[in-house]
């Protein structure tokens, strides 16, 4: 009889730990589906050539970017150049993602352009704020993927 209530015990903490598992899981889709959609709004907003507005609201939540104007202008600028160089943005696929420590979320999107591709790279992390911009770069690099 005693086997048989460890047996049990265990069925049920097994349960228990997948439905935590399974909890944990719905959590990180949510947010990668959050993300996902606050970087393609980004994307179709730089695809309509409004630069200012794609990175204001990309920016939104980031306390660290938002303190630095000299570098979100440098950003602005050298987006329009890759515009002008490689013609206007398309559309954009999300073609990888994954999420590190369950505090940062790490997307490369490519683009196409009228002349070329470009690779964006975007990392979100969680801070006091919720989730915020940390870090974004792109280049003409498609190998380096």
């Amino acid at each position: 009889m005693n086997r048989i209530s460890l047996y049990l015990t265990l069925i049920l903490a097994l349960m228990a730990s997948s439905a935590q598992l399974s909890a944990q899981d719905n959590d990180t889709e949510h947010k990668n589906s959050e993300l996902e959609a606050k970087s393609d709004r980004f994307f179709k907003t730089l695809a309509a050539n409004d630069y200012e507005k794609a990175y204001a609201d990309l920016f939104s939540n980031s306390v660290l970017i938002n303190s630095n104007a000299t570098q979100v202008e440098n950003l602005i600028r050298q987006t329009k150049v890759a515009s002008e160089l490689y013609g206007g943005i398309s559309k954009c696929n999300l073609a990888k993602q994954k999420t590190m420590a369950e505090l940062v979320h790490s997307q490369v999107y490519i683009c196409q352009h009228e002349h070329s591709l470009t690779r964006w790279d975007i990392i979100y992390g969680e801070t006091s704020n919720g989730w915020s911009l940390l870090n974004i770069s792109f280049n003409d690099q498609i190998s380096d993927f």
